[in-house]
Parts: structure tokens; C-alpha cells; sequence
């Protein structure tokens, strides 16, 4: 599940439970929308295998990478988008 600010889903022509594409730089995942009051720009998702793939590998020689303030792209889902990660 993808928290979304109320006003970004309607925005972004999206709605409360579709599926969606996430990308950043280094992968994209099909999500499930949760219109949320959080901040507007913001996107929230839990941590796991999926927002795994999001992540980069660079860890500016902490041994940890950034999991927070990643950019991304949010698109609604089309039928030749997959439901697995890719």
C-alpha cells in the first residue's frame, strides 16, 4: 500500500485503491493507492521487498542506504503494465 495525499491522488488522476506504477531511478513497482491526510508531495510506503527495489545502492560509505526522500513517479497502472515488480 501506497499512502497518498488526498488532493495528489486527485491530481494525478488517481483513485482510493487502484493500482499504480512507482519508479525512481532504479526500478519501478505496482502499488495499491491509500488516500491518506499526510503531506501533499509526499508518498509514503512501508518498507519491504518492494520499496527494497526502489532504493539505490549508493551509501555514501555508511553502509546503509537512503530510504527516505527518494524521488519517484506516480502513474495510474495500465493493463500492460505487470502486477509484479519489475
Amino acid at each position: 500500500m501506497l499512502n497518498v495525499n488526498h488532493e495528489d491522488i486527485s491530481e494525478l488522476g488517481l483513485q482510493a485503491d487502484m493500482r499504480a506504477v512507482l519508479q525512481s531511478d532504479d526500478a519501478e513497482i505496482i502499488v495499491t493507492c491509500r488516500e491518506t491526510q499526510g503531506l501533499k508531495g509526499i508518498f509514503s510506503l512501508p518498507l519491504g521487498q518492494a520499496a527494497n527495489r526502489l532504493i539505490g545502492k549508493e551509501t555514501y560509505d555508511t553502509g546503509v542506504p537512503e530510504f527516505k526522500g527518494i524521488p519517484v513517479r506516480l502513474r495510474a497502472a495500465q493493463p500492460k503494465d505487470h502486477e509484479e515488480t519489475r
